[in-house]
């Protein structure tokens, strides 16, 4: 085995059954200098195509879910494809999706786009009432937003005041 040549096709020496492609180097001037041959990587085999109706058109690729349900999220596992989801369906759960959460999406967009709206347009009423209302009326106003009064009253105690009508007095 010592004077083989060593070609293109990987060859097994009886002795240490190791496999080389070296090209036209004897197999035992490899051995004799105690280089380690290097390992070779099998060539990837073509998989013939799988028809399964749970399997998508790609070979290995698995469908998912854009955005879990709201039990998956909760119970932190993968949810797939479809409403209701496959582990909802299987332990007869309630499979909810909520698209406001999903921060990639449209809907989700537009409802932060509304609530932004919203509380600008409070905040724009309040600083107009302290702005353009009386010193009573604002010393009011400031009295119940620190005694921890809800938004929607804020926005109301503000229209009432740039309206010039006189806020209700709060116990200090």
């Amino acid at each position: 085995m010592t004077g083989l040549i060593v070609t293109d096709f990987p060859l097994v020496s009886s002795t240490n059954h190791h496999i080389c492609l070296y090209r036209s180097i004897p197999i035992s001037i490899l051995l004799m200098t105690g280089q380690r041959l290097p390992r070779l990587i099998a060539p990837k085999l073509e998989l013939s195509p799988v028809i399964d109706d749970h399997v998508p058109s790609e070979l290995g690729k698995r469908k998912r879910a854009s955005l879990a349900c709201l039990e998956c999220q909760r119970r932190r596992i993968k949810c797939g494809p479809g409403s209701p989801c496959e582990p909802c369906l299987l332990h007869g759960r309630d499979c909810v999706y909520d698209e406001c959460n999903d921060k990639r999406r449209k809907v989700a967009a537009e409802t932060a786009r509304n609530d932004l709206e919203y509380y600008r347009g409070i905040l724009d009423i309040v600083l107009l009432a302290i702005q353009k209302g009386s010193d009573a009326n604002v010393e009011q106003f400031i009295i119940q937003i620190r005694a921890g009064a809800t938004l929607p009253d804020i926005s109301r105690m503000a229209t009432q005041c740039l309206n010039g009508l006189s806020l209700p007095k709060v116990n200090k």
